[in-house]
Protein backbone atom coordinates (compact mmCIF):
# COMPACT_ATOMS: atom_id res chain seq x y z
CA UNK A 1 0.00 0.00 0.00
CA UNK A 2 1.47 3.35 -1.05
CA UNK A 3 0.29 6.83 -0.09
CA UNK A 4 2.08 9.67 -1.93
CA UNK A 5 0.73 13.12 -1.18
CA UNK A 6 3.51 15.72 -1.36
CA UNK A 7 6.56 13.72 -2.33
CA UNK A 8 7.62 10.99 -4.74
CA UNK A 9 10.10 8.14 -4.81
CA UNK A 10 11.36 5.37 -7.04
CA UNK A 11 9.82 2.32 -5.41
CA UNK A 12 10.17 -1.30 -6.43
CA UNK A 13 7.46 -3.73 -5.44
CA UNK A 14 8.23 -7.37 -4.74
CA UNK A 15 6.56 -8.21 -8.03
CA UNK A 16 8.03 -5.50 -10.27
CA UNK A 17 11.62 -5.30 -8.92
CA UNK A 18 12.41 -2.31 -11.13
CA UNK A 19 15.35 -0.02 -10.38
CA UNK A 20 15.56 3.73 -9.97
CA UNK A 21 18.17 6.26 -8.97
CA UNK A 22 16.06 9.30 -8.17
CA UNK A 23 14.45 9.89 -4.85
CA UNK A 24 12.14 11.64 -2.53
CA UNK A 25 12.96 15.16 -1.44
CA UNK A 26 11.36 17.62 0.93
CA UNK A 27 12.71 20.50 2.96
CA UNK A 28 12.85 20.35 6.74
CA UNK A 29 13.76 22.93 9.37
CA UNK A 30 16.54 25.06 10.75
CA UNK A 31 19.18 23.85 13.20
CA UNK A 32 18.60 24.03 16.95
CA UNK A 33 21.84 23.84 18.94
CA UNK A 34 20.09 23.23 22.29
CA UNK A 35 18.92 19.81 21.23
CA UNK A 36 15.42 20.14 22.40
CA UNK A 37 13.09 20.08 19.43
CA UNK A 38 10.16 18.36 17.82
CA UNK A 39 10.85 14.88 16.49
CA UNK A 40 10.21 16.21 12.97
CA UNK A 41 13.05 18.76 13.10
CA UNK A 42 14.15 22.05 14.60
CA UNK A 43 10.75 23.66 14.07
CA UNK A 44 7.48 21.74 14.07
CA UNK A 45 5.77 21.28 10.75
CA UNK A 46 2.44 19.54 10.31
CA UNK A 47 2.95 16.76 7.75
CA UNK A 48 0.67 13.80 7.11
CA UNK A 49 -0.45 12.27 10.38
CA UNK A 50 2.23 14.22 12.27
CA UNK A 51 0.06 17.19 13.24
CA UNK A 52 0.95 17.86 16.87
CA UNK A 53 4.26 19.26 18.05
CA UNK A 54 6.15 16.66 20.07
CA UNK A 55 9.13 18.46 21.57
CA UNK A 56 11.62 16.17 23.25
CA UNK A 57 15.01 16.56 24.89
CA UNK A 58 17.77 14.57 23.20
CA UNK A 59 20.75 13.04 25.03
CA UNK A 60 24.20 13.25 23.44
CA UNK A 61 25.52 9.89 22.22
CA UNK A 62 28.89 9.66 23.95
CA UNK A 63 31.70 7.14 24.37
CA UNK A 64 30.54 6.51 27.93
CA UNK A 65 27.01 5.63 26.83
CA UNK A 66 28.34 3.48 23.98
CA UNK A 67 30.46 1.43 26.38
CA UNK A 68 27.59 1.14 28.85
CA UNK A 69 25.02 -0.02 26.30
CA UNK A 70 27.14 -1.92 23.78
CA UNK A 71 30.31 -3.09 25.54
CA UNK A 72 33.70 -1.66 26.34
CA UNK A 73 34.98 -2.12 22.79
CA UNK A 74 32.29 0.21 21.44
CA UNK A 75 32.49 3.99 21.09
CA UNK A 76 30.26 6.81 19.88
CA UNK A 77 31.96 6.59 16.49
CA UNK A 78 31.44 2.86 15.84
CA UNK A 79 28.07 2.08 17.45
CA UNK A 80 24.62 3.54 18.04
CA UNK A 81 22.19 3.52 21.00
CA UNK A 82 20.53 0.17 21.67
CA UNK A 83 18.51 1.26 24.71
CA UNK A 84 15.25 3.07 23.96
CA UNK A 85 15.27 6.85 24.35
CA UNK A 86 16.01 10.11 22.53
CA UNK A 87 19.59 10.65 21.36
CA UNK A 88 21.61 12.89 19.08
CA UNK A 89 24.95 12.38 17.39
CA UNK A 90 28.00 14.58 17.94
CA UNK A 91 30.14 12.88 15.28
CA UNK A 92 29.90 10.57 12.29
CA UNK A 93 29.32 6.88 13.04
CA UNK A 94 30.71 3.95 11.03
CA UNK A 95 28.85 0.66 11.44
CA UNK A 96 30.43 -2.73 10.81
CA UNK A 97 27.43 -4.62 12.18
CA UNK A 98 23.71 -4.04 12.01
CA UNK A 99 22.03 -1.64 14.42
CA UNK A 100 18.78 -2.95 15.90
CA UNK A 101 17.74 -0.65 18.77
CA UNK A 102 15.06 -1.12 21.40
CA UNK A 103 11.47 -0.03 20.86
CA UNK A 104 10.76 3.73 20.91
CA UNK A 105 14.27 4.84 20.01
CA UNK A 106 14.53 8.30 18.45
CA UNK A 107 17.86 9.34 16.91
CA UNK A 108 18.69 12.83 15.63
CA UNK A 109 21.66 12.72 13.28
CA UNK A 110 22.37 16.40 14.04
CA UNK A 111 24.06 16.91 10.66
CA UNK A 112 26.28 13.83 11.04
CA UNK A 113 26.53 10.72 8.83
CA UNK A 114 25.89 7.06 9.52
CA UNK A 115 28.36 5.20 7.32
CA UNK A 116 27.64 1.53 6.69
CA UNK A 117 30.84 -0.45 6.19
CA UNK A 118 31.20 -4.14 5.29
CA UNK A 119 28.70 -5.77 7.62
CA UNK A 120 29.13 -8.88 9.71
CA UNK A 121 26.03 -11.06 9.53
CA UNK A 122 23.82 -10.86 12.61
CA UNK A 123 20.75 -12.83 13.62
CA UNK A 124 17.73 -11.27 15.32
CA UNK A 125 14.78 -13.44 16.37
CA UNK A 126 15.93 -16.23 14.02
CA UNK A 127 16.13 -13.78 11.10
CA UNK A 128 19.52 -13.40 9.45
CA UNK A 129 19.96 -9.94 7.97
CA UNK A 130 22.70 -7.72 6.63
CA UNK A 131 21.20 -4.24 6.87
CA UNK A 132 22.87 -1.22 8.39
CA UNK A 133 19.74 -0.24 10.31
CA UNK A 134 17.14 -2.80 11.33
CA UNK A 135 13.75 -1.95 12.87
CA UNK A 136 12.83 -5.27 14.47
CA UNK A 137 9.34 -6.77 14.45
CA UNK A 138 7.02 -4.98 16.86
CA UNK A 139 9.34 -2.03 17.43
CA UNK A 140 9.18 1.64 16.42
CA UNK A 141 12.28 3.58 15.37
CA UNK A 142 12.39 7.26 14.43
CA UNK A 143 15.29 8.82 12.52
CA UNK A 144 15.40 12.58 12.24
CA UNK A 145 17.79 15.47 11.65
CA UNK A 146 17.34 19.02 12.90
CA UNK A 147 19.91 20.39 10.42
CA UNK A 148 18.61 18.65 7.25
CA UNK A 149 22.19 17.52 6.51
CA UNK A 150 22.18 14.02 8.00
CA UNK A 151 23.13 11.17 5.67
CA UNK A 152 22.93 7.38 5.77
CA UNK A 153 25.34 5.95 3.22
CA UNK A 154 27.47 2.92 2.34
CA UNK A 155 31.29 2.96 2.35
CA UNK A 156 32.11 -0.77 2.16
CA UNK A 157 33.34 -2.76 -0.83
CA UNK A 158 30.65 -5.45 -0.93
CA UNK A 159 28.67 -5.27 -4.15
CA UNK A 160 25.31 -6.86 -3.43
CA UNK A 161 22.81 -8.08 -0.88
CA UNK A 162 22.95 -5.10 1.46
CA UNK A 163 20.36 -2.55 2.51
CA UNK A 164 20.62 0.73 4.35
CA UNK A 165 17.36 0.28 6.27
CA UNK A 166 15.31 -2.88 6.85
CA UNK A 167 11.93 -2.84 8.57
CA UNK A 168 10.51 -6.05 10.02
CA UNK A 169 6.96 -7.13 9.23
CA UNK A 170 5.36 -5.59 12.33
CA UNK A 171 7.89 -2.77 12.75
CA UNK A 172 7.38 0.96 12.17
CA UNK A 173 10.09 3.35 11.03
CA UNK A 174 9.61 7.12 10.78
CA UNK A 175 12.00 9.22 8.68
CA UNK A 176 12.45 13.01 8.86
CA UNK A 177 15.01 15.17 6.99
CA UNK A 178 17.60 12.46 6.21
CA UNK A 179 19.22 11.43 2.94
CA UNK A 180 19.77 7.72 2.23
CA UNK A 181 22.27 7.39 -0.60
CA UNK A 182 24.90 5.37 -2.46
CA UNK A 183 23.97 1.81 -1.59
CA UNK A 184 25.78 -0.62 -3.93
CA UNK A 185 24.34 -2.50 -6.91
CA UNK A 186 21.79 -5.24 -6.13
CA UNK A 187 21.17 -3.60 -2.77
CA UNK A 188 18.47 -1.33 -1.39
CA UNK A 189 18.29 2.03 0.33
CA UNK A 190 15.19 0.66 2.09
CA UNK A 191 13.75 -2.85 2.18
CA UNK A 192 10.35 -2.45 3.77
CA UNK A 193 8.37 -5.34 5.25
CA UNK A 194 6.53 -3.29 7.86
CA UNK A 195 5.30 0.32 8.00
CA UNK A 196 7.60 3.06 6.75
CA UNK A 197 6.50 6.69 7.20
CA UNK A 198 8.48 9.20 5.18
CA UNK A 199 7.67 12.71 6.32
CA UNK A 200 10.66 14.35 4.64
CA UNK A 201 14.07 13.34 3.35
CA UNK A 202 15.66 11.85 0.26
CA UNK A 203 16.46 8.46 -1.24
CA UNK A 204 18.96 9.06 -4.05
CA UNK A 205 22.00 7.70 -5.87
CA UNK A 206 20.96 4.12 -5.14
CA UNK A 207 20.51 1.50 -7.83
CA UNK A 208 17.32 0.47 -6.01
CA UNK A 209 16.19 3.17 -3.62
CA UNK A 210 13.14 1.48 -2.11
CA UNK A 211 11.75 -2.03 -2.30
CA UNK A 212 8.38 -2.61 -0.70
CA UNK A 213 7.71 -6.23 0.27
CA UNK A 214 4.17 -7.63 -0.05
CA UNK A 215 3.60 -7.10 3.69
CA UNK A 216 4.91 -3.52 3.65
CA UNK A 217 3.10 -0.20 3.80
CA UNK A 218 5.05 2.81 2.51
CA UNK A 219 3.56 6.20 3.36
CA UNK A 220 4.99 9.34 1.75
CA UNK A 221 3.82 12.75 2.90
Amino acid sequence: VFHAERAWADITSEEQNTAGTEGVSRNGSENNSEHKHCICGAAHESVGDHTTENEVTFTAWTNALAAEQNGTDKTASNSLPTKGGNYYLEQDVTLSESWAPDDQTVLCLNGQSIKIDNLSVKKYNDIIEVSGIYAENGKTLTLTDCTERGVITYIGNETSGRCGILTGQSATLNLHNIKVAKLPALSWGLYNQGTFNMYSGTFCENVISVQNFSTGTFNMY
